[in-house]
């Protein structure tokens, strides 16, 4: 359980964003989930040659994740170059609650399911020009049933 720790110990600071690989990705999901916190969205960072700057301010998180004060000063790039020379930022949002969703249970299944479909399939790698030794990063952003939404 140290993992959930974590990310309560996290949320009560307030401080930085957390950011994972795709391979850990669907682990956090699950942790946070089982948090009872719904998913709104997120975006994807690229680690230039999975190295992240010695003077960033960024602290080793749980698992393979990183926590980030500011992405910008922390080696990840926000821009992901295109295979077709553009560079482009992938980012997604997650429906609101629905009506049919009587129960905050629903609406976080549904959120983390969603939200594991896009880390699956999102960006397409084919698509990219992933510079050899970088590798991606889901950024993820979630909320508690009485609490504004949180970044993550």
């Amino acid at each position: 359980m140290e993992f959930l720790e974590t990310i309560e110990e996290y949320e009560d600071n307030g401080n930085g964003e957390y950011a994972w690989s795709r391979c850990d990705a669907p682990k956090a999901i699950e942790a946070i989930a089982a948090l009872g916190k719904a998913f709104i969205g997120g975006e994807v960072l690229l680690a230039v040659g999975k190295k992240i700057k010695e003077d960033s301010p960024i602290v080793k998180g749980p698992s393979d994740s990183f926590v980030m004060s500011d992405p910008h000063q922390s080696g990840m790039e926000e821009s992901l170059p295109m295979k077709n020379g553009t560079w482009r930022t992938f980012t997604w949002n997650i429906d609101p609650r629905k009506p049919s969703e009587l129960l905050w249970v629903d609406y976080v299944a549904r959120t983390a399911n969603e939200t594991l479909e896009v880390v699956k399939k999102f960006p397409d790698e084919g698509e990219l020009d992933i510079p050899e030794g970088s590798e991606l990063y889901y950024c993820l952003c979630w909320t508690s049933e009485n609490e504004p939404p949180q970044e993550g």
